[in-house]
């Protein structure tokens, strides 16, 4: 599949980390942004349109490599966006990388 990188014993960390450092980099600009006045809805569909595409894309066809460290990258991610008012959480249950790849995340947004 076109940029996803698999390593020769199957591991995605490497790709994992390339995900991980895009979307950090995505969620401070949106960061600034806000700070700027860009107003909520506004930020939500930059961040389904840059991070949430680009965390599942072609998750199928890895998302059974991943392990726990890389979850809890992807998981990092999420919860820093949350943190700094970039996405909303609409529900109680704590948004994780497990309900964004079930696509129920997208559902909630």
């Amino acid at each position: 599949m076109l940029g996803i990188n698999v390593e020769n014993n199957f591991s995605i960390a490497q790709h994992v980390q390339r995900l991980v450092a895009a979307s950090t980099q995505s969620v401070y600009a949106m960061r600034v942004l806000r700070t700027r006045g860009l107003d909520d809805d506004a930020l939500q569909h930059i961040f389904r349109a840059t991070v949430v595409a680009r965390l599942t894309y072609a998750a199928s066809t890895w998302r059974g490599l991943t392990k726990v460290p890389d979850c809890k990258r992807i998981n990092s991610v999420l919860y820093h966006a949350r943190r700094h008012g970039v996405t909303r959480q609409t529900s109680r249950r704590s948004t994780s990388y497990v309900t964004l790849l079930t696509m129920n995340y997208l559902v909630e947004l």
